[in-house]
């Protein structure tokens, strides 16, 4: 598409933005913005050998070298030819929540690195970067200019208006809105939506709008392949309303998308949304004109509650009701994160006394309950804090039945309808970091575990450890994920109700059939070449066995 014949597209999404008046002549500073050379890089869909290994740049530290040097070496051992692409969380500087307050886009955290190890990576497996839009640090030059009154940043960030009605707005922590800082003009208070350290920015300003393209287009230009939109759904604000997923919301992410189609095709958006899955779902458009994937925010809670209750009901009334994604867009499939696991996706399939178990559950096993406020001062849960390994595991569970449990519970998530994206500590059989959690305060630190590169290492090494046996059977499972066509992101589903013990989900002639339960549990179907083991299977089920069998 050339930059002259995408002109009235950018307009039309522009005005519904910004109005007439001004959209021709943002449009035009847009495509002045995409001059010049343009990474040659091919436009591809997603197919069942895309698997996505989540982790954070620091994730090994050693002194001898950059962590991400360290990263990529562990990486070239472990997850070649296995994994193809590699979320690394933001790894700009930033002053809180681990790494989601950005102080400057475009560098590379030194501690980190920089650009040079960044493209030294995506030599090897492509890339999803960390669009934190939503916000900024206070740190960052763009506030810091705000607070000196410098022109250009006049209407970068939102000061509070007594004439804008922020009654309804949705509020995904228990913290206040509002936080007050010191400007040339005395103190003001400013839009947060997630803390006080992170200063939410005003995309109703065309300036702005116009650094955030670059930054995009400077993502693009420097190796990704993906970009994840961090709490895109918060973006846009409206008086009066709950200002999240707002029309105006979907048609900057569909600006964005445009955007990046003439500039730099092969770049997929993938939306993150910690929300209902209805909502969650809005965010496909019509399947190419807003997100690529979006995070399948509802599976942890409910895979997890089958697990612990050994009943797959909820999940299976869930999973039903899954729609096939319009056009090439595709879930993104997760069970663990940086972030905790969040309840509110569920919400439409899990009552109270299911989020009580789950919250029950989670501070038995030595995690965390994090809750929000509703209007009127009530609070709920929406998030739990634990490594999902030990939230699955029972106190009196042998090792082999842990990860047995666990690794059910990854099976199902490599065989749902999409891109699988496995987090680091998934892959590599993490424990709660209680000690993290308590010393930093931070709840969220108990599944974000640093360790030094050459203890990781040494003790990947040692076949009986934990960590090596969880990696060896999710390797298998990896490798022979990518043989299967049957696990297109685009290929067919369903999910055939056998019993509320046995989860099923059928890809084409690749029936996959898991035991949810402690004991040995059947499935009426004919014999069949089980994938996993190789050994022809009758539907006789042992406590919490993985099948995939091909018809």
């Amino acid at each position: 598409m050339s930059l002259k014949k995408s002109t009235p597209q950018l307009i039309k999404r522009l005005s519904a933005l910004y109005g007439p008046e001004k959209a021709e002549r943002i449009a035009k500073k847009i495509e002045k913005l995409m001059e010049g050379e343009k990474p040659s890089r091919t436009k591809r869909q997603f197919t069942e050998k895309d698997i996505v290994l989540i982790t954070y740049a620091d994730q090994l530290r050693t002194l001898e070298h950059p962590a991400l040097e360290a990263l990529e070496k562990c990486m070239d051992k472990y997850c070649t030819d296995l994994i193809n692409t590699v979320h690394i969380l933001p790894f700009y500087p930033y002053s809180s929540d681990d790494g989601f307050s950005v102080i400057d886009y475009k560098k590379v955290d030194p501690a980190c690195g920089s650009w040079k190890n960044i493209k030294s990576i995506r030599k090897k497996f492509r890339l999803m970067f960390d669009a934190v839009i939503n916000h900024i640090s206070t740190e960052s030059s763009w506030f810091k200019n705000y607070l000196d009154g410098k022109k250009k940043f006049s209407d970068f960030f939102i000061e509070k208006d007594t004439g804008f009605d922020s009654e309804k707005v949705f509020r995904p922590r228990a913290l206040p809105l509002f936080s007050e800082f010191m400007t040339k003009q005395g103190k003001k208070e400013f839009w947060t939506t997630f803390s006080a350290d992170q200063i939410d920015l005003n995309f109703s300003s065309e300036k702005l709008l116009l650094e955030i393209i670059k930054v995009l287009l400077f993502y693009a230009d420097n190796g990704a392949s993906l970009l994840r939109l961090d709490a895109i759904a918060f973006i846009w604000k409206k008086s009066g309303t709950p200002c999240v997923h707002l029309v105006e919301t979907h048609s900057l992410i569909k600006l964005f998308k445009d955007v990046l189609k003439m500039h730099s095709p092969h770049v997929k958006l993938v939306s993150e949304t910690n929300v209902p899955y209805k909502d969650n779902i809005s965010y496909f458009g019509n399947g190419s004109d807003e997100a690529d994937m979006i995070y399948n925010f509802s599976l942890p809670p409910l895979l997890a509650h089958a697990v612990i209750t050994q009943n797959t009901s909820k999940l299976r009334k869930w999973a039903n009701s899954l729609i096939t994604p319009p056009g090439k867009s595709t879930y993104f499939n997760f069970t663990a994160s940086h972030d905790g696991i969040g309840v509110v996706p569920a919400k439409d399939f899990l009552d109270e006394d299911d989020i009580n178990i789950l919250c029950q559950s989670a501070a038995s096993r030595g995690g965390f309950v994090s809750m929000k406020s509703l209007p009127g001062g009530k609070e709920i849960p929406y998030e739990l804090n634990i490594n999902y390994f030990d939230f699955l595991t029972c106190p009196d569970d042998s090792e082999n039945t842990a990860i047995n449990k666990f690794m059910l519970s990854q099976c199902v998530m490599l065989t749902m309808p999409g891109v699988p994206g496995i987090y680091f500590h998934s892959l590599f059989g993490s424990h709660n970091d209680i000690e993290g959690a308590k010393k930093s305060g931070i709840k969220r630190r108990i599944n974000r575990e640093k360790f030094e590169f050459s203890g990781f290492m040494s003790e990947m090494e040692k076949t009986s450890s934990h960590r090596k046996m969880v990696y060896e059977r999710y390797k298998k499972l990896l490798e022979l994920r990518k043989t299967l066509p049957q696990l297109s992101p685009y290929s067919d589903f369903s999910f055939p109700n056998i019993s509320d013990k046995v989860f099923a989900i059928r890809r084409k002639n690749l029936l996959a059939l898991f035991n949810f339960s402690e004991k040995t549990a059947k499935a009426p179907v004919q014999q069949a070449v089980d994938l996993i083991s190789g050994k022809i299977h009758d539907g006789t089920l042992a406590p919490w066995q993985s099948v995939w069998l091909e018809f």
